[in-house]
């Protein structure tokens, strides 16, 4: 039978906290003066864009690509925002509308290797990407129905 002791959840954070705190007094403390408290030192924060900046209207949905570049999704603006983190202009994908390229709703946006796929939500449909931002049309609809109509599911 073992004698081995059990700690209660809440306890074991408590623990872990304590020896974290620990820790990070005995780092503080690194030339043997007591000063009693701690000097952390952050980088300033980073704004790529700001509702202020009226570059966006309404971002639904953000993802971040490989290159570090974050796309949004803006459903009041009806488009596609790019933004790269480490300089330049800020691009613009489509516009409001019903066509190829264009949105009424884009509500959702996910990178997957080398493209983005974007939901519009108001034209129920799914638009793709390269992430350079030219538009990937889909290959036409060869399916036929039973007397041979093409696009007929």
């Amino acid at each position: 039978m073992s004698s081995r002791t059990t700690i209660a959840p809440g306890r074991r954070l408590l623990l872990a906290m304590a020896a974290g705190a620990a820790v990070c007094g005995a780092c503080a403390a690194g030339d043997g003066r007591d000063t009693g408290f701690f000097d952390v030192r952050l980088p300033p924060p980073t704004v790529l864009v700001s509702l202020e900046s009226e570059l966006i209207g309404t971002p639904n949905d953000i993802d971040v690509d490989a290159t570090g570049r974050v796309w949004v999704a803006d459903a009041r603006s009806r488009r596609l925002l790019v933004v790269d983190p480490a300089g330049g202009e800020p691009r613009f994908i489509g516009r409001e509308g019903d066509g190829p390229g264009e949105f009424r709703t884009p509500v959702r946006i996910r990178v997957a290797d080398t493209l983005v796929h974007v939901i519009d939500g108001d034209n129920s449909r799914v638009q793709q990407y390269r992430l350079d931002g030219t538009q990937r049309r889909r290959p036409p609809d060869r399916r036929r129905d039973d007397r041979g109509r093409r696009g007929v599911a």
